[in-house]
């Protein structure tokens, strides 16, 4: 019986070394994989931090985190938000609820963007010469009523 205990002892011990090297290994690994993403992206905690934190858009051109854009692309650039459209945007966002289409249609419309009532969405890619070639389920920005 003691040959026993003393062997299972033995298993035991050796086992809890495996573990422990093996959860040195995966955090090992853990801190590798950061250090290769900040190598990669230098920004990424940042930009998190502005899409979750403070509900902002990442401008990769001035790589800082824009609390006055709803979005921020390099092909278009910042489409801007109010102050006032800031607070409102951010009070639902804070309650984990849906920013309204009617927000979203201001915003939209205000950028000179044109908005699908049908779809309830911005279509952010919009240039003027885009008027009146969207179709009928299409608000157009004021920049098209000179156009028709």
């Amino acid at each position: 019986m003691k040959d026993f205990i003393k062997e299972l002892s033995k298993f035991a011990i050796r086992s809890i070394k495996i573990i422990i090297k093996a959860l040195i290994g995966l955090f090992a690994l853990f801190l590798l994989f950061h250090l290769v993403m900040y190598i990669i992206d230098p920004y990424s905690a940042e930009k998190d931090s502005c899409m979750y934190d403070s509900y902002g858009s990442w401008d990769d051109s001035e790589k800082r985190c824009r609390e006055d854009c709803v979005r921020w692309e390099e092909k278009y650039g910042c489409i801007k938000i109010t102050e006032q459209q800031i607070k409102q945007r951010n009070k639902y966002l804070k309650e984990n609820k849906t920013v309204p289409a009617a927000l979203r249609k201001e915003i939209c419309l205000q950028n000179q963007k044109a908005w699908n009532f049908k779809k309830e969405e911005c279509y952010y890619d919009f240039i003027p010469a885009d008027c009146s070639k969207l179709g009928d389920s299409w608000q157009y920005p004021d920049i098209c009523s000179d156009k028709k």
